[in-house]
């Protein structure tokens, strides 16, 4: 209460406050605000990134995509619901990836179409030498 005396001093006409200054409180934690970032893991902070980035892309454009990726990630680390909506959109990308995974795995998807690409793209070629 050594403030609350200092301030009667300075002013002493004002009333004695009756709960202790700011500086007396003593907190074991502490007050988390809104602006504080919520703890996200990179999983969920790509996914959201994700999610965001194809919607902008589909929606708008390259440019757009990447931006609204971007702006989804930050959202995703932020309190109250939007920040909860991406942050549920982001692990519901990251088990899509991971399901995504199991599934090349299983049945080497990404092989037999990069494999593909790669004999019509020569296919392509030839013919376009033989013209």
């Amino acid at each position: 209460m050594n403030s609350a005396k200092n301030q009667n001093q300075i002013y002493p006409d004002s009333p004695t406050p009756s709960a202790p200054f700011e500086e007396e409180y003593e907190l074991d934690e502490p007050i988390r605000s809104i602006k504080d970032p919520v703890d996200v893991s990179g999983r969920v902070l790509g996914g959201a990134a994700a999610a965001g980035g194809i919607a902008g892309l589909v929606f708008a454009g390259p440019v757009i995509g990447v931006v609204a990726g971007a702006g989804a990630a930050v959202v995703a680390t932020t309190h109250g619901k939007a920040g909860k909506v991406f942050r549920k959109s982001g692990e519901a990308m990251a088990v899509a990836g991971d399901r995504l995974k199991q599934i090349d795995k299983k049945h080497h998807v990404v092989e037999r179409t990069s494999k593909g690409i790669s004999k019509s793209a020569k296919k392509v070629a030839k013919a376009m030498r033989q013209k």
